[in-house]
Order: structure tokens, then C-alpha cells, then sequence
């Protein structure tokens, strides 16, 4: 009765510590395994939000979340694509007036890149 108490206690530890980064399922199991050390574990495992903002980033027009490499947004089909500053290494997404006249203007130190 005792152990079934304590893996039900370790459960819902499990659960309300994996709740706040995504991954409640994973947590639950380590800490019910491990108890105490399925607790470290839980606690040292990356959000399942961290890991998808470093493989995407967001549309500039209507703000859905991409994967990094595309070029056309999958919402709603403008381009995403990002250009790098040379001189300040800000990254920024192009202008669509821009794509005519071939130069876009970095917006932190206005340096004109070449398209």
C-alpha cells in the first residue's frame, strides 16, 4: 500500500514538473522509475518550446512559426527568406519593396546590401 502511495505521489511530480516544459509523459515515467533521481533527470531535460524555436523561426507577415530553411512561408505564401548583415551581423528579413530596386537596407546600421 505504502509503494503504490509513493509511485502515485512520484507520478504526479513527474507530471507537474513536465507539464511546464512540454514533455508532462516523459517526466512522469522517469520520476515513477527513478523516484528522486527520475526527479533530476525530469528537471534537466531541454522543453520541447526551446527545441522548436531553434528549427524554425516566425513569418514576418503573419506570424506562424517556419522551419529555418524555407523560403516561402507555408501559412501564408509570402517569403520568408533572410538575409545577414556583413557589418553588424544582424539578421533580418527582406522587404518586398525592395526586391525591385536590388538593394536592401540592413535596419540597424543601414548598410545597403546587394541583392
Amino acid at each position: 500500500m505504502e509503494f503504490a502511495v509513493w509511485c502515485i505521489v512520484w507520478l504526479l511530480i513527474g507530471i507537474a514538473v513536465g507539464i511546464s516544459n512540454g514533455r508532462a509523459g516523459a517526466c512522469a515515467l522517469w520520476c515513477l522509475l527513478l523516484g528522486p533521481i527520475g526527479l533530476v533527470i525530469a528537471c534537466c531535460l531541454k522543453s520541447t518550446k526551446e527545441l522548436d524555436k531553434k528549427k524554425t523561426k516566425k513569418c514576418p507577415h503573419c506570424a506562424e512559426r517556419v522551419l529555418i530553411g524555407a523560403k516561402v512561408c507555408k501559412h501564408c505564401g509570402h517569403s520568408v527568406a533572410s538575409f545577414l548583415c556583413p557589418s553588424c551581423k544582424t539578421r533580418f528579413f527582406k522587404p518586398e519593396e525592395a526586391i525591385a530596386g536590388g538593394v536592401v537596407p540592413c535596419p540597424k546600421c543601414a548598410t545597403a546590401i546587394q541583392l
